[in-house]
């Protein structure tokens, strides 16, 4: 029986891998073979895909990158108004809503000022007072409608030194060697410290691997989706790996690879679509 490419034991229990997490727009697979269930799960999943995910969630919204389940992301973020302070807004690929629908600003006798996030949501605490005071005269103030600000779509880099980062880093390694070269090349010794930090029994960083950021500090939703890179090249016993990330982050690996056969292939993946947008041998 075939073993799990991680845990190293007969896989019982087969489950698909995306070399990439669908959550980050990735559609390559490896066989259901390579990897098993309880790894997929909670080992690469819930410990590595899951906070990857939510430091690029601005990526993600900026772009419409649908998760798994097709529901397209959002994100709560803080934006500090020039005269009221900190307001929160809900930002969704398509629109930029506040959180808050609406707030009591004062409340005088029978006069209701508030602040609210449409005219719909004023003729709706209107109603609603009205209904909770009946027989008397209620009037709700006017209320200047403030146009919701589009907060900046600066993007806060990530803190590439987390273990979660690096681990990620050797399970997407791991995984673009089992792609390109199958599941028994991943299954080798020559992976073991790649193995070892993805499955976290190891803190340190496999040498060879470097993780970081490579591309802008910001996102910009313009025409061109964004992409995953990647570079496979095997030559001389040796073996190089890189990703791209959405042009953003990403890592690359130089380590032995004595009995690999020699190969350069460059894949481009377009995110949004989850598609192969080229995928090249030399």
């Amino acid at each position: 029986m075939p073993k799990c490419i991680y845990c190293q034991t007969d896989n019982t229990e087969p489950s698909i891998e995306h070399v990439i997490a669908e959550a980050l727009g990735g559609c390559l697979k490896l066989p259901p073979n390579a990897v098993c269930k309880p790894c997929n799960n909670k080992v690469l999943g819930d410990e590595i895909d899951v906070p990857v995910k939510n430091d690029l969630t601005p990526i993600l919204v900026a772009h419409g990158i649908l998760g798994k389940s097709g529901v397209a992301p959002t994100m709560t973020v803080t934006h500090n108004h020039p005269t009221e302070g900190a307001r929160r807004y809900r930002v969704s690929p398509s629109e930029v809503s506040s959180v808050e629908k609406r707030k009591v600003l004062s409340r005088t006798g029978g006069v209701y000022e508030f602040r609210a996030s449409s005219p719909d949501e004023l003729k709706t605490i209107h109603d609603e007072i009205a209904a909770k005071n009946p027989g008397k005269q209620v009037v709700l103030s006017d209320v200047e409608e403030r146009p919701l600000e589009i907060p900046p779509d600066h993007l806060d880099a990530p803190d590439f030194t987390a273990l979660h980062w690096s681990r990620w880093a050797a399970k997407t390694c791991l995984n673009l060697i089992a792609y390109a070269w199958g599941p028994d090349a991943a299954r080798s010794p020559d992976f073991e410290a790649l193995r070892a930090h993805a499955m976290s029994r190891s803190a340190l960083k496999p040498a060879g691997l470097s993780v970081g950021g490579c591309g802008s500090d910001t996102v910009t939703a313009d025409e061109t989706p964004p992409e995953h890179q990647i570079e496979l090249m095997s030559a001389s016993g040796r073996i190089f790996v890189k990703m791209t990330a959405f042009e953003f982050c990403g890592f690359k690996y130089e380590g032995d690879a004595p009995s690999f056969r020699p190969v350069t292939r460059r894949i481009v993946l377009d995110a949004v679509n989850a598609t192969v947008a080229s995928d090249q041998s030399a």
